[in-house]
């Protein structure tokens, strides 16, 4: 059974529709729609950056169970393509789009590794958290390039080490590794790393935009939850004893899921971890 497979119903149940961190004044960003929620906004901003018409065609790796599919092509007309490995989200993405009834909208079951695309067959794409599931982000790129059209754009926005990350430090490496692993990811790419895999695989990054700002981080949904986090640290193991949850969730949700959140969240305060930078790449001519 695949991850995602037996999880997807949990994590949409947790989390909602939306598994990535988006700073709240994308609402109100110039040329951002009125009265639409942040994550709307940031979709639609998103739509915007690859500057491709409703006769189009744009690619979504890692689209989960689309609802980020489902809203670009809502907002930018065009005919979007998610790719997912799990048959659990491919059904839900399904379920979802038939209830919407979009007619530009469609998910295909593939690696990103190994798009089961011809080349030269998008116009456009994008990446949202996902690129950091790969161990192999060249060769990502590379197929990405494959799969564009000359002068198409890639719009990517991944959590991210940065600069400041120092290998030789002790807390700086536990707080990566707690992401990672807890997560089931390989280690993180620093932005340099992901910088030069792109340029190096037919992809020229022509935008970087932080779409942070230091009233408003994109980590600000952590900060309000991890309250709460702290009180059902001791509150799941007393449901627990009374069977209100199964055997071994308290120590299952204090490792993977405070651990790992509270590490994100530290991280980010510290700036060794960025999750808001936009890279708008670009296939060559």
């Amino acid at each position: 059974m695949h991850y995602y497979d037996f999880v997807t119903e949990f994590l949409l149940t947790l989390w909602g529709d939306y598994l990535h961190f988006i700073p709240h004044c994308m609402s109100s960003k110039k040329g951002i729609e009125k009265g639409v929620t942040y994550h709307e906004a940031f979709n639609s901003y998103i739509a915007g950056k690859l500057k491709i018409d409703e006769s189009g065609r744009i690619l979504e790796l890692g689209c989960g169970s689309g609802s980020i599919t489902r809203s670009v092509a809502k907002f930018s007309k065009a005919e979007v393509t998610g790719i997912t490995l799990s048959d659990e989200e491919i059904q839900h993405f399904k379920k979802q789009v038939e209830k919407m009834k979009l007619k530009n909208c469609d998910v295909v079951k593939g690696d990103y590794h190994d798009l089961p695309f011809k080349e030269n067959e998008f116009d456009g794409g994008y990446a949202i958290y996902c690129l950091k599931y790969s161990a192999k982000l060249g060769r990502v790129f590379k197929e990405v390039s494959r799969v564009l059209k000359p002068g198409g754009r890639f719009v990517s926005y991944e959590l991210l080490l940065t600069d400041k990350f120092d290998s030789n430090n002790k807390e700086h490496k536990e707080l990566a590794w707690n992401i990672s692993f807890l997560t089931g990811m390989p280690a993180l790419y620093t932005i340099s790393e992901f910088r030069k895999l792109a340029e190096e695989n037919g992809l020229r990054i022509v935008e970087e935009e932080e779409i942070s700002t230091p009233e408003d981080r994109w980590y600000y949904d952590i900060q309000v939850l991890m309250p709460f986090a702290n009180v059902f640290w001791y509150v799941a193991p007393v449901m627990e004893t009374f069977r209100l949850l199964p055997k071994g969730f308290s120590r299952w949700y204090r490792r993977h899921i405070f651990t790992c959140v509270n590490s994100i969240y530290q991280a980010g305060r510290k700036g060794i971890l960025s999750g808001s930078l936009v890279f708008v790449l670009s296939k060559e001519n």
